[in-house]
Formats: C-alpha cells, sequence, structure tokens
C-alpha cells in the first residue's frame, strides 16, 4: 500500500499536543486555579482526555504493531486507574494526590512518545 512499516495513521493524534494539554490541565488544578465548582468537572474531563490517549495508545501497539508506545500505554493506563479510583473522594487532598500521580505518569509517556519522534526524525 506503498505506507512505512510501523509509521502510524494516528501518529499526529497521539503526539505531544494532548499530552501536554493534559499536563497543563492537571497542573492548573493542582495550583489551585481552578474554582471549586469546575474542580470535579475539570478532574472528569481528564479522565476522559486519558481514556481518549489509551484507545489512540492501542491503536499504536496492537492495531500497527508500534510497541515503541507500549511504556506510554501503560503510563496511561496507570494514570486512568488512579484518577478512576479516587475521583469521588470527599478527601479534596487524596483527590490531589492521585493527579499528581496522573502528571507525573503523563511526563513519563511525553518521554517516551519524545523518544520515538526523534528516533523517527533520525531514520
Amino acid at each position: 500500500d506503498g505506507g512505512v512499516f510501523g509509521q502510524s495513521i494516528t501518529d499526529p493524534c497521539l503526539g505531544f499536543e494532548k499530552t501536554e494539554k493534559l499536563i497543563k490541565r492537571t497542573d492548573k488544578i493542582l495550583q489551585g486555579d481552578e474554582k471549586q465548582g469546575f474542580f470535579l468537572a475539570r478532574v472528569t474531563q481528564i479522565k476522559n482526555s486519558l481514556g481518549d490517549l489509551i484507545v489512540l495508545a492501542e491503536q499504536e501497539v496492537t492495531g500497527n504493531r508500534n510497541v515503541a508506545y507500549d511504556g506510554a500505554l501503560s503510563a496511561y493506563k496507570q494514570a486512568y486507574t488512579r484518577i478512576s479510583n479516587e475521583e469521588l473522594s470527599t478527601d479534596k487532598q487524596v483527590v490531589l494526590d492521585a493527579l499528581s500521580f496522573v502528571r507525573r505518569q503523563l511526563e513519563e509517556a511525553l518521554k517516551i512518545i519524545s523518544a520515538v519522534e526523534e528516533g523517527k526524525k533520525k531514520k
């Protein structure tokens, strides 16, 4: 079909933009820049965005056999599980701790994606 082995049609969707946007959104919550009324809505948005990133990373790993994204997929899944378990806690600090974990996982995924993208540029 003229395609390049390992090159994904979803690469533009799974790049830096979504992960960076999610990190920034998480940062706003952690820094207290979000109004209390929007707090739960933002947490839900983060959870939904993580779900989208999981789907895209799974397409990379299984559909396109691009195992380089396996680490990013694992990071997204761990973040999603943690926020899902804690999002309805009545203790705001528990939710903030979960969001801190999510941020660390997103940073890890971003490092992995960066390395994959840099490897593509060198080829």
